[in-house]
This record gives C-alpha cells, sequence and structure tokens, in this order.
C-alpha cells in the first residue's frame, strides 16, 4: 500500500526502533521532509541513521514536489505542506501526519492521515506487534516526547483490551 510521510512519525518510529512496522508500505515522503529528516543527521541522532537505511534500500522514496498553491498560505510547516501537496499530487489517500491542524487539512482534501500512534495500532491489527508490546511502545513514544491527550491513550488502550 502507498502512503506519503511527513517526518515525525518517522522520526518517533526510529526513536522507539520500529520502523520496521512500515516495511509493508510503499512509502513516499516529499524532499523537504528528507531535508528536515536530515538535519537531525548533524546532531548524530540515531533515528535518523535508521530512516537513511531505510531509503538506500527503497523502503522508502524520496520526490521533490512542489506545495500546492492553496497550501502556501495555511499555517502548518513546510513539511506538512509537502507531503499534503504530495499526496494530492499522486492521489495517495494514507498519509502519515501527527500534527493536529495538518491532520485536519489533510481531512479538507479528502487525504486519510495516520499518526504514530494509528501505525503502531495498525501493526496490532496485523499481528506485526502484539498488546503488551504495543502497550510499551505507546509508553515509550510518551517517554520520547510524543504528545498525545490522556483520554485518548485511555481509549486506544480500551479498545486493544
Amino acid at each position: 500500500m502507498k502512503v506519503i510521510s511527513n517526518a515525525s512519525p518517522l522520526i518517533f518510529l526510529g526513536k522507539i526502533n520500529k520502523l520496521d512496522v512500515i516495511e509493508d508500505y510503499e512509502v513516499i515522503m516529499p524532499k523537504q521532509v528528507y531535508e528536515e529528516i536530515m538535519k537531525g543527521a548533524e546532531s548524530g541522532r540515531e533515528d535518523v541513521h535508521k530512516i537513511q537505511e531505510l531509503i538506500n534500500k527503497g523502503i522508502i522514496k524520496v520526490e521533490e514536489i512542489p506545495v500546492i498553491k492553496e497550501l502556501k498560505s495555511q499555517n502548518i510547516g513546510n513539511g506538512e505542506k509537502a507531503a499534503i501537496s504530495l499526496a494530492i499530487d499522486k492521489k495517495i489517500s494514507l498519509i502519515f501526519l501527527n500534527e493536529r491542524k495538518a491532520r485536519r487539512l489533510a481531512k479538507f482534501y479528502k487525504l486519510r492521515p495516520r499518526g504514530t500512534i494509528g501505525i503502531l495500532c495498525e501493526a496490532y491489527k496485523n499481528n506485526k506487534i502484539n498488546k503488551k508490546e504495543l502497550k510499551d511502545l505507546i509508553q515509550r513514544l510518551i517517554k520520547e516526547g510524543y504528545r498525545i491527550r490522556e483520554e485518548l491513550i485511555m481509549e486506544i488502550l480500551k479498545n486493544i483490551g
């Protein structure tokens, strides 16, 4: 399944050593997102090196895309603008985004945004990770600085049992 990705879902999956859950997807990222991620390489962040490995293996592809005119004035990051532009251009509805404003905007364009926890929940549904691992990974995400409302965590944990 093809998916467009912004930086933060990949970075957070890298931080918790779970980039393997995206290997069944055909991941495409805009060049702007790639450049954003590579800024972290200068500080020696391990998650950046893991993402670069996936690019080298061809699991993640990088493509150039101009930001569509309607998005230029939106109050979201350049990576999100480029990711939404690429999804619209390629007619790929699934898009990895964490930021709430960007997700709302993506929905406006009839895209299906999925955040880091959504990616992990999908991996759980597909038996790539078990329930205990999912719960542990969510806790690790929070420790790594992933921001999520407590009510949402409780709802997710209730739904997985």
